[in-house]
């Protein structure tokens, strides 16, 4: 399916597609995979050190067998467990992930068993900003992340919630072109 028509059904009268943009993969899901496998081999080490403390101080032995490292190791087989679970939820959630901007509006699709799509029209946008982390600066073609932030309807007005375009390619030139058209709605929309 063409991602246009993941849009198209949600557009109002006027409204016009600018660009559908997607993830970059290699920076979506393997820069996290390979983030969360070294967190993996962190955590890894907790148990790993226990059961070096265990055969040194001769539990085993004590305890006459070995059932002393089944803890660890379940620990262990645990974390693994997470980090490939966490793995393949990263890929699902990368297939279903796309990222529209419009005339009036912008749209984030994302989701792991279902899809969630949120609109954000520009009036209710306060701030657009672009994210680099260090993974992103790490990427080539450079990725990195733009944030439209809304102002949720409190009494207090005091929260926020910001919408992302997470890790797409050329951020800052996608940034302009995005502020272009939000500049020239807010000009036109306003009372």
């Amino acid at each position: 399916m063409d991602p246009i028509e993941y849009f198209n059904k949600d557009l109002k009268e006027g409204e016009q597609i600018i660009q559908v943009l997607k993830p970059n993969h290699k920076r979506f899901v393997t820069m996290t995979i390979l983030r969360n496998f070294v967190a993996t081999i962190a955590a890894l080490l907790l148990p790993t050190f226990f059961v070096i403390i265990f055969h040194y101080a001769g539990v085993a032995e004590k305890f006459g067998n070995n059932n002393v490292y089944i803890i660890p190791g379940v620990i262990g087989g645990v974390i693994f467990l997470g980090f490939v679970l966490s793995a393949i939820i990263r890929g699902i959630v990368y297939e279903k992930t796309y990222y529209c901007y419009t005339n009036k509006r912008v749209f984030v699709r994302r989701g792991f068993i279902s899809v969630k799509m949120s609109v954000v029209s520009y009036d209710q946008v306060n701030a657009i900003t672009v994210q680099l982390d260090s993974f992103d600066k790490l990427m080539k073609p450079n990725t990195g992340t733009i944030s439209f932030v809304t102002k949720i309807p409190t009494p207090s007005e005091k929260d926020t919630v910001s919408y992302y375009f997470a890790h797409v390619e050329n951020p800052h030139e996608n940034y302009v072109d995005i502020e272009k058209y939000y500049s020239q709605y807010i000009k036109e929309n306003k009372k």
